[in-house]
């Protein structure tokens, strides 16, 4: 009979970092099969928004949107709805589309032919949803990066999957954006930015959420 104490962790590079995912509390089929699950959800998040995949919603929509509305998949509407309200009530400061500004100091791959969106049009949402999951961009410039939101919005898949499997607890972690769930608490560790082998500080959490960067 598996117990409290059983434990399956691993590892796996999706999200442009290490996703790791650890469930404890059932037999070791069961907890393998469930990550196995997990990472399938987080595997489909990253194919639906990452920057880099050519045929993701996201290069799809800053290929095309200025030209025509673009039908994304429901995860991808739900996680653009979620950065149009934060770029709303963080007036600007939340802001997907800094992709051109990204490419142009080398944080994302691609020269960017566009300039920048500047000050005055930030004012204005450059991002329209619109019904049927159809999403329209307002300027000919605008670019995206879903980065960390799509990690957060991942995690929060993974973590609906292995609670489905009937798992006692559990960590999924995406490259410092992690969420753990069940009684027992986790230790979650610090590293320092510059010095990876030296630890800032260790955290408890329990049935919640934390990010770093």
């Amino acid at each position: 009979m598996a117990t409290a104490s059983d434990k399956v962790r691993r590892a796996r590079p999706l999200l442009g970092t290490f996703v790791e995912i650890e469930v404890t509390g059932a037999a070791k089929s069961a907890m393998n099969t469930a990550i196995d699950a997990a990472f399938e959800a987080v595997a489909w998040v990253h194919r639906l928004m990452s920057f880099h995949e050519p045929d993701s919603d996201v290069s799809r929509l800053n290929r095309q949107a200025f030209v025509r509305p673009i039908t994304v998949h429901d995860w991808t509407y739900q996680v653009l709805q979620a950065a149009v309200e934060m770029h709303r009530r963080s007036n600007g400061m939340f802001d997907i589309a800094v992709a051109p500004e990204l490419q142009a100091i080398g944080l994302l791959p691609g020269a960017n032919d566009q300039n920048p969106i500047d000050a005055e049009a930030r004012a204005f949402d450059p991002i329209e949803l619109l019904e049927g999951q159809k999403v329209r961009f307002r300027q000919a410039n605008v670019r995206i990066d879903l980065g960390g939101i799509a990690k957060g919005f991942a995690v929060d898949r993974a973590l609906e999957v292995l609670r489905g499997f009937g798992a006692a607890g559990g960590i999924v972690n995406a490259g410092g954006d992690l969420a753990v769930f069940g009684e027992a608490p986790q230790a979650v560790h610090i590293r320092h930015p510059r010095d990876p082998r030296r630890l800032i500080c260790s955290v408890e959490v329990t049935d919640e959420a934390l990010a770093s960067t």
